[in-house]
This record gives structure tokens, C-alpha cells and sequence, in this order.
């Protein structure tokens, strides 16, 4: 499968529109696609005023100038970023502190041995005892339905809940493996 990587939308009218830009003279911003674009954002957003830039590092320059960055002030940036990322804010005097990734690898560790280690170790062992089941043993149904199993095939068992009453089970429902002679003292 190959996927598309950066391909721009088009809506059929881009050559018309360019045509219009050059019969304008209008082709480096601030004419009528300009305008109709901020009234656009505008509308859809309920902001006051949209400002179009001609790239990011303008937006981010603009948002230093907005924001009042001057000397001394520190501006807490990504570590993997372009540079005119960090320029915008130097230029006014700013000083980045880079944030890494490592927090970030940190949280997945921690998570990996609190959460996901635990959670495969037990799937592991249901596995184990769901592929050693066999007739005689007793079960506790994810269900809670408690009973002996009295036949056991690929993927279900049959579950003798009362005398002369049994169900049908999918194996991998079995949540608990009891020792043998609990049905009996708990009755």
C-alpha cells in the first residue's frame, strides 16, 4: 500500500484562482484571496481578527511580539524543532529551555512495568490454564456461574452447573480454576 505523503487538496479551481492573483497583481499576499481567507477563519472561528502569515516562523515571530518576549525571558520549546522555532523567540531577547523526549520515554516505561507487563503475564498464565483444562475440573465462569466440567473440545466445554443441567462454554469464559472438592464443600 503506498500512502500519499504531503499531496495538496485540490478543488479543481486552484488554476483559476492563480490566474486571478496574476491579472491582480496580487501575488505575494494582502489582496482579495487574502482577505476572503481572514473573513473565512474568522466566521468558522469567532475570532476578532485572523491574521494570515506567509509561514510558520512569521506566525511565530508575530507570537513572540504578542506575547511581550524580551530579554531574560525563558520560552520552554520542544528539543526536536526547527531552529527558526527557537529564533523567533531569541531574536527579542528570549532564552530557550528545551524540553526532551526523556520525561516522555520515562512515562511509557513506567507504564510498560506498571500496567502492560502485568496485564501479559496474566493473560500468559489464563492462557496456560485455559489450554489445560480438562474433564472434571472446576471452573468459575467469567459469568460467575460455578460448575464441573464434564467434556472438552477445541474451543468451548460443556459445564455441569445442577445435576442433569449443563451449559456450553467458550474456554477462554473460564476465569478461575478451583481445587478439586470445592463445589462439594460449598454445598
Amino acid at each position: 500500500m503506498k500512502v500519499p505523503f504531503n499531496r495538496p487538496h485540490m478543488t479543481g479551481r486552484e488554476l483559476s484562482y492563480i490566474a486571478r492573483a496574476h491579472q491582480n497583481s496580487m501575488l505575494a499576499g494582502d489582496g482579495p484571496f487574502t482577505a476572503a481567507c481572514s473573513r473565512w477563519l474568522e466566521q468558522r472561528t469567532g475570532a476578532r481578527k485572523a491574521l494570515l502569515t506567509h509561514s510558520c516562523t512569521a506566525a511565530l515571530d508575530m507570537a513572540a511580539i504578542l506575547a511581550g518576549i524580551g530579554p531574560g525571558d525563558e520560552v520552554i520549546l520542544p528539543s526536536y524543532t526547527f531552529v527558526s522555532t527557537a529564533n523567533a523567540f531569541v531574536l527579542r531577547g528570549g532564552v530557550p529551555g528545551f524540553v526532551g523526549i526523556l520525561p516522555i520515554i520515562l512515562m511509557f516505561v513506567l507504564l510498560y512495568f506498571l500496567m502492560i507487563r502485568p496485564q501479559m503475564k496474566r493473560a500468559k498464565e489464563h492462557k496456560t490454564m485455559v489450554e489445560a483444562l480438562q474433564k472434571g475440573d472446576e471452573v468459575i465462569t467469567s459469568g460467575g456461574v460455578l460448575g464441573r466440567i464434564t467434556k472438552v473440545s477445541e474451543a468451548y466445554i460443556l459445564v455441569e452447573i445442577a445435576p442433569n443441567t449443563e451449559v456450553s462454554v467458550q474456554k477462554t469464559a473460564v476465569q478461575t480454576l478451583l481445587p478439586k472438592g470445592t463445589i462439594k464443600s460449598i454445598q
